[in-house]
């Protein structure tokens, strides 16, 4: 009985963790497989250390018998585990939230905010506590964070602070289109 309780939880694991890594998978192509580079440059080292490892195979080593496609995939199976876990364990989620934004993904989160509709519980605390390096599309980042109590609160919200952030919006949208 207790070895079939055991097998069943294991089973519930990887059935979660399944569909957790479909998950990053469908965000990953969502952001286009983009990947920070310190990403690119831990996959490098590891494909260092593959081919290092690779290079130093002994010839009685089984993978030496196999040939040099053997040899080939073991050297890229190191920045591949990178890749996997970095993207399969939420790292490019992550990563993805912090990459400073442009003027019209500014304006989608005050937008996502005065809807209800943000992408997760705590994006507008988070969007607001951030600095931005360009100094013009961080003033308005300090704006929104002046008018957060106005906003974002148990009591009905500002009337005049919903519009300034409507007015910000329409703004930074105006900014984000050439001409």
């Amino acid at each position: 009985m207790l070895p079939n309780l055991f097998r069943g939880f294991q089973l519930a694991h990887a059935l979660l963790l399944g569909l957790a890594a479909v998950g990053f998978f469908v965000f990953w192509a969502r952001t286009r497989f983009w990947l920070p580079k310190y990403a690119h440059v831990l996959a490098a080292i590891g494909l260092a250390v593959g081919l290092w490892c690779a290079a130093n195979v002994a010839d009685d080593a089984p993978i030496h018998r196999q040939g040099p496609v053997a040899r080939v995939l073991l050297a890229l199976i190191v920045p591949a585990m990178v890749y996997f876990f970095f993207v399969f364990y939420g790292g490019q989620r992550a990563a993805f939230r912090n990459k400073p934004k442009n003027a019209d993904e500014i304006a989608n989160t005050i937008e996502r905010f005065l809807n209800n509709a943000s992408l997760y519980p705590q994006e507008w605390n988070d969007f607001i506590e951030r600095r931005h390096p360009d100094a013009h599309l961080d003033s308005y980042l300090r704006r929104c964070y002046e008018l957060d109590p106005f906003v974002n609160n148990t009591e009905p919200q500002d009337a005049k602070a919903v519009a300034n952030l409507r007015n910000m919006v329409h703004e930074l949208r105006s900014l984000s289109t050439p001409g």
